[in-house]
């Protein structure tokens, strides 16, 4: 049975069509999913702002601490940011980075239990207020470094 002209025509045209539509539609999926993860990147990176400023504010505090605030005082008031900063920026983290922001933050938030009025309790020894500046710095900087990281 010989192939007509026209049959050879109308078979690649529509070779050509098949081959297009799916072009499109590969193309479409493609363009779905690069939306996809520019606005995970973009709660991402908006989580990850929001924990690094919740941050900055103490730190800027613990920096130009005053006589009437202590650091127990200074951490108290600002942990309720961090928490919430936390609890966002975890959210927007997955595998062995989420097991590491919530060991830094269960470490943080430990030792921030551990405040009394004006000192830290720690085996019936008072830490002077430059150690336990020293200390949540330490802590704080191990959280901020998840921060840099993403």
């Amino acid at each position: 049975m010989p192939i007509e002209l026209g049959t050879l025509s109308i078979a690649v045209l529509t070779a050509g069509l098949l081959l297009m539509l799916l072009q499109v539609l590969v193309n479409q999926l493609l363009a779905r999913t690069r939306d996809r993860e520019d606005r995970r990147a973009s709660l991402r990176n908006s989580a990850c702002v929001t924990f690094q400023a919740a941050f900055n504010d103490i730190l800027t505090d613990l920096c130009n601490i005053e006589e009437s605030y202590s650091v127990a005082a200074t951490l108290r008031r600002r942990f309720p940011d961090h928490q919430a900063a936390y609890v966002r920026f975890a959210l927007r983290l997955t595998g062995q980075a989420k097991r590491d922001l919530d060991e830094a933050w269960q470490e943080y938030e430990k030792y921030h239990r551990q405040f009394e009025e004006q000192t830290i309790r720690l085996l019936g020894v008072d830490i002077p207020e430059s150690e336990q500046r020293r200390i949540v710095l330490g802590h704080i900087n191990r959280l901020l470094a998840f921060a840099r990281e993403t």
